[in-house]
C-alpha cells in the first residue's frame, strides 16, 4: 500500500518513506506523518506486504527514506531528511541535522530498536484491550 501527499513545490521532487504497516506504533506514527503538510511530495510504502526477500528484510529492520536525490538513507539521517521536508516537523531537522545531533538521535535510536519488540508487544495488547472495552 502506498499513499501520496499532493506537492507543494514547482520541482515536483518527493522522498520516499519505507515503513512496517505490520507494527501497530510504527503505523500510527506514519499517520501523524500523513496528516502533517510537507515541503514536497512524500510517498508512504508499506513494506510489511512486500513478499519476502532480502530487500524487505533490511527495510524491516530500521526506518529507511529514499531521499530526494534517490539515495536511502536508514536511522536517525532518514527521520532528518524526512523532518526537514515537514511543516511542524522541520524544528526537530534544525536540532538533530549536525553531527552531534545525528549521533546522539542514532544512539536514542538503537537503543529503541533494542527495546521495539517489547513496545510492539505492550502496544498491541493495549490497543486490543480498548477494542474489547469500545464493543
Amino acid at each position: 500500500m502506498s499513499d501520496t501527499k499532493p506537492t507543494q513545490t514547482a520541482d515536483n521532487q518527493q522522498i520516499e518513506v519505507f515503513f512496517d504497516g505490520s507494527c501497530p506504533l510504527c503505523s500510527k506514527e506514519i499517520s501523524i506523518y500523513k496528516n502533517t503538510p510537507s515541503l514536497c511530495q512524500i510517498q508512504y510504502k508499506d513494506i510489511s506486504s512486500m513478499q519476502e526477500c532480502e530487500e524487505k528484510t533490511k527495510l524491516m529492520k530500521r526506518f529507511h527514506i529514499k531521499d530526494q536525490q534517490g539515495n536511502i538513507v536508514s536511522g536517525a539521517k532518514a527521520f532528518v531528511e524526512l523532518w526537514k521536508n515537514m511543516k511542524n516537523w522541520s524544528y526537530l531537522a534544525k536540532i538533530f541535522d549536525n553531527k552531534i545531533g545525528i549521533f546522539i538521535l542514532e544512539k536514542l535510536y538503537i537503543c529503541f530498536l533494542k527495546i521495539r519488540p517489547l513496545i510492539q508487544t505492550v502496544f498491541r495488547k493495549f490497543h486490543l484491550h480498548e477494542e474489547i472495552k469500545s464493543k
